[in-house]
């Protein structure tokens, strides 16, 4: 491997650190406000949540079926993210 070939791929690949750091810097600082969600959680007031079926958990769909009644791939279901 000449030298100009060992710059080449020494430079892709901080190239590519670069970007995965910046990647990861834009998340920075990016959280949940743990008072605001047990506040409305309602944990502070009352033990009603805890009869809940989330038990005080957020839940998220996904847009596929993994229930593993299919063994195919798994199947759309029609749920839109936000945008």
């Amino acid at each position: 491997m000449t030298a100009a070939e060992y710059a080449k791929v020494r430079g892709n690949d901080q190239q590519k650190k670069d970007a995965n750091y910046a990647k990861n810097v834009k998340k920075a600082g990016i959280f949940t406000d743990y008072t605001a969600f047990y506040t409305k959680r309602g944990t502070d007031t009352s033990e009603a949540w805890s009869k809940s079926v989330t038990k005080g958990h957020d839940m998220a769909k996904t847009k596929y079926d993994w229930s593993g009644k299919n063994n195919d791939a798994p199947m759309y279901t029609g749920i839109k993210g936000k945008k």
